[in-house]
């Protein structure tokens, strides 16, 4: 979203990539030259993401906050995107965490902030941190697990339309 921020009303993603060698820090590895991505979440700017890469599954998984580009920050959804090259991605109509969720006005939280991921191909449980802002302006942390084969059928079935009436049952 570049300098302008969790205010921007757009962004773009761009990739660098790196192979450390053994014994090698991460900070200290050749990086490759930033790229162009395809990922787009149409209507939304993208301003924080974690990929991962899906061993068992040749691919990646992303999840992003995003806010409308009508909106700020203060006004995130996490939403996620499949990659089998991490170059082009697909993206779903509707978010996984929302704010008008049931799950989340229960637990107070205004916004979604970002969110870290952790796969288990043994189990095909996608784990999820996420983290929010609630209504005592106190950041919080929580932690839920789907099936991702499960996820994935739930969302290529959803359209736009179906964003306020969802209420996918998660873990909390």
């Amino acid at each position: 979203s570049g300098a302008v921020g969790c205010n921007s009303s757009a962004s773009r993603i761009r990739m660098r990539a790196a192979q450390p060698v053994a014994g090698q820090r991460f900070e200290d590895a050749s990086w490759s030259a930033p790229h162009d991505v395809k990922l787009t979440q149409p209507g939304y700017v993208i301003w924080h993401m974690d990929v991962i890469e899906l061993p068992g599954r040749q691919g990646y998984l992303a999840i992003m906050a995003d806010h409308a580009s009508t909106t700020t920050c203060s006004s995130s959804d996490l939403w996620i995107a499949l990659s089998s090259d991490g170059v082009a991605w697909h993206t779903f109509a509707v978010p996984v965490l929302w704010r008008a969720m049931a799950s989340a006005k229960r637990l107070g939280s205004r916004t979604w902030y970002r969110a870290a991921l952790r796969y288990d191909l043994a189990t095909d449980s996608l784990h999820i941190w996420p983290s929010a802002l609630n209504a005592d302006n106190r950041w919080v942390i929580f932690h839920t697990a789907v099936n991702l084969t499960d996820l994935v059928r739930v969302l290529l079935a959803a359209t736009a339309v179906d964003e306020p009436a969802a209420q996918l049952r998660v873990a909390s």
